[in-house]
C-alpha cells in the first residue's frame, strides 16, 4: 500500500463549500498545535528544527510538520497541510515512538476523511471521536523539550 493509497485526493478537497473548508481547515490546524511550541511562530520552522534536533530530531521534526502545516493552511495549500499534519504521525511511527505505519498513517487519513463529512454540518463535534490517539500530542517528556522553544 502506497500513501497514495490513503491520501486524501484534490477532488475530495474540493467539494468542501466554503464555510465547511474553514471548519476543515479549523479543525486540522487544532489537530497539529500541541506539536507546535508555545514560543513558535508559523514562520519559525526551520528554527524550530535546528533549535532543537540536537536534543530530539523526532520531535524537532514534528514541530516542524506541525508548523509547516499551519503554512500551507494559511497559504490556501489544504492538499499540502493535509500531509503535512500526516507526516507527524508517520514520523512518529518510523521512529517507533508509536504503532505500524501501516495502520497510524491510514488511520491518520481516514480521520481526516471522516472530518470531510463532519465538517459539512456547521457542528462538527468532538476532534476526537474514538478518543485521542497517542500520536496526537507530544509525550511529557517530548512538550517539556517543546516548552523550551524560545525564538530568537
Amino acid at each position: 500500500m502506497t500513501v497514495r493509497t490513503w491520501a486524501l485526493r484534490p477532488s475530495e478537497l474540493a467539494r468542501l463549500s466554503d464555510a465547511a473548508r474553514h471548519r476543515f481547515e479549523q479543525r486540522l490546524a487544532q489537530r497539529v498545535r500541541p506539536w507546535v511550541p508555545a514560543a513558535a511562530e508559523i514562520e519559525h520552522g526551520g528554527a524550530v528544527w535546528s533549535a532543537l534536533t540536537e536534543q530530539d530530531d523526532v520531535t524537532a521534526r514534528c514541530a516542524n510538520q506541525a508548523l509547516s502545516t499551519l503554512v500551507a493552511i494559511a497559504g490556501d495549500d489544504l492538499l499540502e497541510a493535509c500531509k503535512q499534519a500526516a507526516s507527524i504521525a508517520a514520523r512518529r511511527a518510523h521512529a517507533g515512538r508509536t504503532g505500524e505505519v501501516d495502520v497510524v498513517v491510514p488511520a491518520f487519513w481516514e480521520l481526516l476523511r471522516a472530518d470531510l463529512v463532519a465538517c459539512a454540518s456547521d457542528d462538527p463535534g468532538p476532534l476526537w471521536p474514538d478518543g485521542e490517539p497517542d500520536w496526537s500530542r507530544p509525550p511529557p517528556a517530548e512538550q517539556a523539550l517543546l516548552d523550551t522553544y524560545r525564538s530568537r
